[in-house]
């Protein structure tokens, strides 16, 4: 297409035709937590770059996971149940999300891991800890709700957690919306053994917010934001963490093949520049559930104009497949002081 569009113009023009056809498509997955991997720690620094030190949490950089670059290691913490080292993450209005670390608990005769999503400066969502559980063993648990709301803590993997040995715990379930119950699933799987140790699913949030208003929000393109926060108060343990991770997943809807959660002439760009290639370049679960062709077609656009409505866009609203590369002609033509049909203009 770009190749019969440009015939006969210059390279200027081929650049300016290039940037008028294409389009930044959104992610369908978008990565929340900056140096989760606490590799961007300066040795001069007291804390990794991009997280917060709250309340002296006390943190030392230690040699990371698999002894690549560095993990964090937060030591005990007292009875200052508020020292953290947290960061803010986004994830839109309940829609899915997915969390992930690897951990590994040091000995020692109480709790030690404490990890929490929450609202900045309130109640949390999802907490969990590691609670000595005597010997080398611990309990892994999880917190129902403060007063009033919940039961309080609740074993869900009874021995679950070995001290010296390294786990990963995964949690991906919807977050942040206000007035209704979100729920999450919960794996913890031994890495060194290579086996599944706690695998839950259905629990529910604690604690719901009703709104964020009057909450800063430091991060760019996000409408709710929390706290992914490990906690070193009250514990009497060390533990450390590494290859933590936070991604928000919008909500595909049908025909939303950039998965940025709306249907609009964004999808058009990425249709038209996947046509006939693997449907894989597509947002999941946004091409039409009937369509087996192992390329992208033009039915991907039909069903694409389809999702649209109701209420269905004005007709002139919806590009036919050259419209838009039209259109990128004209406008270089014109930069070159052509018309639009080729013909230089007279001087």
């Amino acid at each position: 297409m770009i190749d019969r569009m440009t015939n006969g113009l210059g390279p200027i023009a081929i650049a300016l035709v290039a940037l008028a056809c294409s389009s930044a498509q959104a992610q369908s997955a978008r990565s929340q937590l900056f140096n989760g991997s606490f590799d961007s720690w300066a040795l001069s620094s007291e804390l990794p770059d991009g997280w917060e030190r709250v309340n002296g949490a006390p943190l030392t950089q230690v040699e990371g996971f698999g002894g690549v670059e560095s993990a964090m290691q937060l030591d005990p913490g007292g009875l200052a149940s508020n020292a953290t080292a947290r960061q803010l993450v986004s994830s839109q209005p309940g829609t899915p999300f997915s969390a992930s670390f690897e951990f590994i608990q040091s000995p020692g005769p109480d709790r030690g891991l404490n990890f929490e999503l929450r609202k900045p400066d309130t109640l949390g969502l999802i907490n969990l800890r590691v609670q000595d559980a005597g010997g080398s063993v611990n309990d892994l648990d999880l917190f129902d709700g403060p007063p009033g709301f919940g039961s309080g803590w609740t074993t869900i993997g009874n021995n679950a957690v070995v001290d010296g040995t390294r786990y990963r715990l995964t949690i991906t379930g919807d977050l942040w919306e206000a007035g209704a119950l979100g729920s999450y699933d919960l794996l913890l799987e031994d890495l060194d053994a290579a086996t599944t140790v706690v695998d839950a699913t259905g629990l529910q949030h604690f604690f719901q917010f009703d709104s964020l208003e009057n909450i800063p929000v430091p991060v760019s393109d996000t409408t709710e934001v929390g706290v992914f926060q490990f906690n070193t108060g009250r514990s009497s343990t060390q533990y450390t963490v590494d290859n933590a991770t936070f991604v928000g997943v919008p909500n595909v809807k049908p025909g939303d093949y950039n998965g940025d959660g709306a249907v609009n002439v964004a999808d058009y760009t990425v249709w038209r520049d996947n046509l006939g290639s693997d449907p894989a370049a597509l947002a999941p679960e946004s091409r039409d559930p009937n369509l087996t062709d192992p390329t992208v077609v033009n039915a991907d656009y039909t069903f694409w104009v389809d999702s649209f409505g109701p209420p269905a866009p004005e007709a002139a609203a919806i590009p036919e497949p050259a419209t838009l590369s039209g259109l990128a002609i004209c406008g270089v033509a014109l930069l070159l002081g052509r018309s639009c049909s080729g013909t230089a203009h007279r001087r």
